[in-house]
């Protein structure tokens, strides 16, 4: 009988909306060819999935999920549900605490970027004609010296501008699996983004850019590079494509306007301080909530 009639219960006293929908309802879904199913469910908890789902998926063509806090808790109050899994909660009353995260506050805007190729096969190339800024002209030095390294350049997983005398660049090597997974945060999309907002005019934040992590402080990098090159290999020994071809490299190429090369080094220069940016972000760093988070999953 259950072959082609499912009917599923649910105590309705439940209020875990993962729970509830990943249970009966999420187990109904692509198990079986029944067509008919009753469920007796907490709709209150299915609504409040359904409308913060609506809301992410308002936003999946950036990386903006300012205000998230707030729709949660909103929701999680509207509906009289307690969380989404019993590892995270919305509480009664709002708690202030102050932020764990490493300080990154101090707040810089761009000052420009430039592209250049990366001219491998030529160990000795001027890179004067595209440049006189010094740290530039630093960066791409050690750039190229990591990827001529002991015989290179050779395809390469895991690289990085190891030693404190290069810790002011922030190095992105850009392969195969991070240059266009289609989405807002990959390489390729970050790269045109960031670059196609300065060309225009308009403020950046350094901060944005150099996205650190790993006990990194925007603060302490002077020069930002993403290295597009066929020589960067991914670690995901499954990845779709582990290192970009030349075709990658020609689109690439064509959209930053630089010679077609194997490599292309895209660099952005950490410019002015901002007072207004930095002290808003400081005053953000007490925060007030009510979700209590001791997620499961």
């Amino acid at each position: 009988m259950q072959i082609n009639t499912l009917i599923s219960t649910w105590d309705s006293t439940i209020a875990n909306i993962a729970a509830v929908v990943q249970a009966n309802i999420g187990r109904a879904c692509g198990y079986h060819h029944n067509k008919t199913a009753k469920h007796y469910t907490n709709l209150a908890a299915v609504r409040a999935y359904s409308e913060l789902l609506d809301h992410l998926e308002s936003r999946d063509e950036g990386n903006d999920f300012k205000g998230l806090q707030e729709i949660f808790e909103h929701i999680c109050t509207r509906y009289d549900v307690k969380g989404f899994d019993r590892g995270t909660t919305v509480a009664n009353e709002p708690n202030h605490y102050v932020s764990r995260k490493l300080d990154d506050s101090q707040t810089y805007l761009t000052s420009n970027f430039i592209v250049v190729p990366g001219k491998l096969d030529l160990p000795d190339f001027d890179y004067s004609a595209f440049t006189v800024e010094k740290d530039v002209l630093e960066a791409i030095a050690l750039i190229r010296e990591e990827l001529l390294h002991d015989g290179g350049p050779y395809r390469k997983r895991g690289r990085a501008l190891r030693g404190t005398h290069q810790n002011w660049i922030k190095a992105q090597w850009v392969n195969g699996a991070t240059y266009d997974d289609g989405t807002a945060s990959c390489a390729k999309s970050r790269a045109l983004y960031f670059t196609s907002k300065l060309s225009q005019g308009e403020p950046v934040e350094f901060n944005e850019i150099v996205n650190p992590g790993g006990g990194e402080k925007t603060e302490d990098k002077r020069v930002m590079a993403s290295i597009f090159s066929t020589f960067n290999l991914s670690g995901q020994m499954n990845a779709f494509k582990r290192a970009m071809d030349m075709d990658d490299m020609e689109e690439i190429s064509q959209l930053l306007n630089v010679e077609l090369d194997n490599t292309v080094i895209l660099l952005y220069v950490r410019g002015d301080y901002s007072e207004a940016l930095s002290q808003e972000k400081q005053n953000l760093s007490i925060e007030r909530t009510r979700i209590k988070n001791n997620s499961v999953f």
